[in-house]
């Protein structure tokens, strides 16, 4: 099941980030297996998996309203879905 959330939470350095989703329960994520040009208030589709910290983030990718601009152009950023 494909969920949708905002980035509230980036770490660059320790390559970690948190996604708040739309009932507000916050869902860390590895910024390296990532996509290009993360930014705060993001809005982005996830999947939500198992690992050995807890739940994580996975399948990440930017939602079609942040790839593209109002007048249907692409922003330049790489979208997953």
């Amino acid at each position: 099941m494909i969920r949708t959330g905002k980035i509230i939470y980036l770490d660059e350095i320790k390559s970690t980030g948190i996604i708040q989703d739309e009932n507000e329960q916050e869902i860390g994520f590895d910024i390296s297996e990532w996509i290009d040009g993360l930014y705060l208030g993001a809005s982005v589709n996830f999947n939500i998996a198992l690992c050995s910290e807890g739940l994580t983030a996975v399948d990440l990718s930017f939602t079609f309203l942040e790839a593209v601009d109002e007048k249907g152009c692409c922003n330049g950023l790489k979208n997953n879905a």
